[in-house]
């Protein structure tokens, strides 16, 4: 590509990548990073640590006052999304300037293709978190550092340690930079206790509000407060060799499934088994290129290699659970190393015109992919491979229940029209995602003071179901009025009264508690006996999204039954016309949503999520 189309790609690129985020769903971890940006902005809370990883504060606030200034100036959550996915979208740019600097312009369009290529990155487009900026910031880091490397100058040293540090606010695993960057800027610091203390300090700066509270609650702790906890050194190095066997399970499978993310997201469409094609392609070539360059003997391209490889071992030396989020840090310089081998096999005069077809290719999944996320509009669920993402051991499971799914430009929509409904209960799926929401959008919308009501029963109800759901309950196709989010609106013919009731309420504290909460926590069991009429079905929904660790049992007189029909968060059970005995034990049974729907009904106009062309006739609901 000439320079004039690099440009025009890399334009697209970004606002391709970028496009991914208003589809994304806001779980609590996004949630809770929205939710502090926006209490800062309203001047509730001005919090002096940041996200909490693996139950610690590692890191500052920064990421939590970055998205405090587009709430301060008026944006909704769709916004703060958009500037989110723009914010992660700029690796983009990044690796083709570093990498012509570092190589070629060539290299530069590879590197920056392969990066959008979807794959594992997908984990910080489908979840807008504090990770979904790690890549940008390595990456600038990065260039920063050869930047200084090359010039020895003060200002990009600095430019350094800030954008490292800021990598680091992004996920902890950045650490395996350390060593890399160290190198990469020596001629800048090497014999200058001066100019390496600056850099310190600056790597330090973005810390200095965790690190004074931190001082400040030292402080006030006595002696007797404050105790160690520390296990045994056989105990610490069997844990270290349990974890260094499980390397090669981690590496198989996070190499093996990196495809598995976007393709989920395409339910079997043939668009999937391309994609899985492209990398498979991809994969190969670079394993045949890093068996040519250990026969050159390329030491740099070796050594990255294996650089990639040390890192990756540390990341797994982490934690025993390996969520996918933990390998995006890994990502820049792993695409690199591909990059280079891929260049290793292929002749010189194949360079550029294959950089130009990685391009072409990796924004039209891109595309593809944005194109894919549209069919949530029309079932409100999506099919993920959730397990690999929560820890890449785990191959994914090919029949996962649907999650249901509210992308995060409707969440505004929604509370628009929840706001001053003090009556409304709100039941079912969309009860348990707003639940996940925190109340972020509702605090936007309505103010922090508002909230509704997530289950119970009430005079004013509506159920929220996935247009998915009901289609495999069975639902007639003239009964569904599905909204603009894929949901259906439906009223319950009866809730149980004993069960649910959780208001919604802007809330920025994380609310995933430690182990410790867990095993001082106690658990209650309610046994209930519901009418289940005939052509009706009972429905429960988890309103914690699994945080209460709730446990059910529905049985008839013939005994247990298992759901006629499911998502993630609901479960279904078909009326027989006789009583169900409904067994819950769960730490707080507010957050149990037991109800019931007839499906022969036709839905009702949704009150909360339609355009604003039906508010009026859809008011007396």
């Amino acid at each position: 590509m000439t320079s004039k189309w690099s440009r025009i790609w890399l334009a697209l690129a970004v606002f391709a990548w970028a496009s991914l985020f208003p589809a994304s769903l806001l779980v609590f971890d996004s949630s809770r990073d929205l939710a502090n940006g926006l209490a800062i902005a309203f001047g509730l809370n001005f919090p002096s640590a940041g996200p909490i990883v693996n139950f610690s504060r590692l890191f500052g606030p920064f990421w939590f006052y970055l998205l405090s200034i587009p709430f301060a100036l008026g944006a909704g959550v769709k916004l703060v999304v958009w500037l989110i996915g723009l914010l992660s979208a700029a690796k983009v740019w990044v690796a083709w300037r570093l990498g012509r600097e570092w190589g070629s312009p060539t290299l530069g369009l590879a590197w920056a293709a392969l990066l959008l290529l979807p794959g594992w990155a997908m984990v910080s487009t489908l979840v807008p978190t504090h990770v979904s900026m790690v890549e940008v910031f390595v990456l600038l880091a990065l260039w920063f550092a050869v930047r200084a490397g090359r010039s020895g100058g003060w200002r990009d040293l600095v430019l350094m340690a800030i954008t490292y540090s800021l990598a680091m606010h992004g996920h902890p695993t950045s650490v395996v930079y350390a060593p890399m960057l160290a190198w990469l800027s020596r001629r800048a610091w090497w014999f200058s206790p001066s100019r390496l203390s600056g850099a310190l300090l600056a790597f330090g700066l973005p810390f200095l509000p965790l690190i004074v509270s931190a001082l400040v609650s030292a402080a006030t702790e006595s002696a007797a407060e404050t105790t160690t906890v520390a296990g045994s050194w056989s105990d610490m190095w069997a844990t270290v060799w349990a974890r260094l066997l499980s390397f090669p399970t981690v590496a198989w499978s996070w190499t093996l499934q990196v495809a598995e993310l976007p393709a989920s997201v395409a339910e079997d469409r043939p668009g999937g088994m391309w994609l899985r094609a492209v990398w498979l392609l991809l994969g190969l070539a670079a394993v045949g290129g890093c068996i040519r360059a250990l026969w050159l003997r390329d030491g740099r391209l070796l050594g990255l290699i294996a650089y990639v490889t040390a890192a990756f071992c540390v990341i797994v030396l982490m934690r025993d659970m390996h969520g996918a989020w933990m390998f995006i840090t890994l990502l820049p310089i792993a695409g690199l190393a591909m990059v280079l081998a891929i260049g290793h096999l292929l002749p010189a005069r194949w360079h550029a015109p294959g950089s130009a077809l990685l391009a072409v290719c990796s924004l039209s999944a891109v595309l593809w992919t944005g194109q894919m996320l549209k069919h949530i509009e029309d079932d409100g669920e999506l099919s993920l491979a959730n397990r690999i993402i929560a820890d890449v051991a785990l191959w994914a499971d090919r029949e996962p229940p649907p999650l249901p799914w509210i992308r995060a430009d409707r969440q505004d929509s929604i509370a628009r029209r929840l706001c001053d409904q003090d009556g409304l209960r709100l039941h079912g799926d969309l009860a348990a995602l707003l639940r996940m929401s925190i109340g972020v959008a509702l605090a936007r919308q309505c103010g922090p003071q508002q909230q509704t009501t997530l289950g119970g029963a009430g005079e004013l109800a509506q159920v929220g179901l996935p247009a998915g759901l009901l289609r495999r309950m069975g639902m007639p196709e003239a009964n569904l009025q599905v909204d603009r989010m894929g949901f259906v609106a439906l009223q319950p013919t009866a809730v149980v009264p004993e069960l649910g009731g959780f208001p919604l309420q802007l809330d920025w504290l994380y609310p995933v508690p430690d182990p410790a909460w867990w095993a001082n926590r106690s658990v209650t069991t309610q046994e209930l006996e519901i009418a289940c009429p005939l052509d009706e079905w009972l429905l429960i929904s988890d309103l914690s999204v699994g945080l209460n660790l709730m446990a059910f049992e529905v049985s008839s007189a013939e005994g247990p039954r298992t759901p006629d029909a499911s998502t993630m968060l609901t479960s279904a059970w078909r009326c027989d016309g006789a009583n169900l005995h409904l067994q819950v034990t769960a730490f707080d049974h507010r957050l149990v949503d037991a109800f019931r729907i007839s499906i022969q009904q036709p839905s009702v106009p949704s009150m909360f999520a339609y355009p604003a062309t039906v508010e009026a006739s859809s008011s007396s609901h």
